[in-house]
């Protein structure tokens, strides 16, 4: 049985969401070397800031899996994208490693959960589309990966500094995330987003 037009656009929106993700993190990616010499920061001290990221996706990824149920895993998703937009830039500026910690608090908070509300989502489109194709959405975000870190090579081997080598990617994702929000990102029947909380 073929899909619905419906639910094809909705993959097609998701794929989005997957491709928007990658591509940020790819972006961020580059950057972590250019942050740490602007900052002076030692690799201990590196070393903790990137820890705070680590902690920031561990704190609010069981929180997220309660955000479907209550608000859709569509909504949700496009809510979360937009919180990932506005935190992708803040760590270009950060004035000493104290602010890093918190804003990679941030961004490693609204990463994780939407990771954890985008991949609900695809869960809840791959079991109405009666076939495997969650893979397509990890292969969008790898591609995104890719090209998120070879764009940010290119910005930086044009002489654009921290600040836009991150606005600038920030910029292609809102596109991408406010194209799927508006285009097709619903609910797609019930969510298979984990339940952190009690049973």
């Amino acid at each position: 049985m073929s899909a619905s037009q419906p639910l094809i656009k909705e993959r097609a929106a998701t794929l989005g969401v997957f491709l928007a993700n990658g591509f940020g993190i790819g972006a961020w990616a580059v950057e972590v070397p250019r942050i740490k010499e602007s900052l002076a920061l030692s690799d201990t001290a590196l070393g903790i800031s990137l820890f705070a990221f680590a902690l920031g996706a561990i704190i609010a990824m069981p929180l997220a899996g309660q955000l479907a149920p209550r608000f859709g895993s569509g909504r949700a998703t496009a809510l979360l994208g937009a919180a990932f937009v506005v935190a992708l830039p803040l760590p270009a500026f950060a004035p000493n490693m104290a602010v890093l910690c918190i804003v990679l608090l941030a961004l490693g908070a609204a990463n994780g959960a939407l990771d954890v509300s985008m991949n609900g989502h695809a869960s809840s489109i791959e079991s109405q589309w009666h076939a495997p194709i969650m893979s397509s959405f990890h292969a969008a975000w790898s591609a995104g990966g890719l090209l998120g870190a070879a764009t940010g090579a290119m910005l930086q081997k044009s002489g654009v500094g921290v600040s836009g080598g991150l606005l600038i990617p920030g910029v292609v994702i809102a596109v991408l995330f406010a194209g799927a929000a508006l285009v097709a990102l619903r609910d797609v029947g019930p969510s298979r987003l984990l339940n952190f909380g009690p049973v």
